[in-house]
């Protein structure tokens, strides 16, 4: 055997050493996967519930929102659409960071859908929504807010 083909051979082992490596590698992220499934209650379809928040977007429009077990509402205080209350809404919320959490409903009543990531380390709301989207006007929102009040909601 020439050196050129003693090399060739080696590179093929190589090859195949790596291969199967990571074969073995996917095989044990599947186990693990298998062996740890995601359970409803770890999915955080509430994990942000019983909290208070009064922030304001970039255009002046202030919201109190309040969210409970699985249900919330919200008031606008300030801005274009000062007045308008929406109370008892379903809604799903997630941690996806630490303390910043991804909230969303489907307010079917005014066709409305929205989703806010609410980040408490950083005192930001980043909103955005289709909003009146079975009416004439339906319009898009999407605009980042200062939180100015964190409170408890009693239960």
């Amino acid at each position: 055997m020439t050196e050129a083909h003693i090399d060739s051979q080696s590179s093929i082992n190589h090859a195949i050493n790596v291969q199967i490596l990571f074969f073995c590698g996917v095989v044990l992220f599947l186990v693990v996967l298998a062996a740890y499934p995601v359970r409803a209650q770890d999915s955080g379809q509430q994990a942000l519930s019983n909290i208070e928040l009064e922030y304001t977007y970039s255009d002046g429009g202030a919201v109190v929102l309040k969210i409970g077990d699985g249900i919330l509402g919200y008031r606008w205080i300030a801005g274009p659409s000062a007045g308008y209350e929406v109370t008892e809404r379903r809604y799903q919320s997630r941690k996806i960071g630490a303390e910043i959490y991804l909230v969303n409903w489907h307010d079917s009543e005014n066709s409305d859908y929205v989703n806010l990531v609410i980040d408490l380390n950083e005192m930001v709301v980043h909103g955005s929504a289709l909003a009146a989207y079975d009416s004439d006007t339906p319009f898009a929102f999407f605009d980042i807010a200062k939180i100015a009040r964190v409170g408890k909601v009693e239960k």
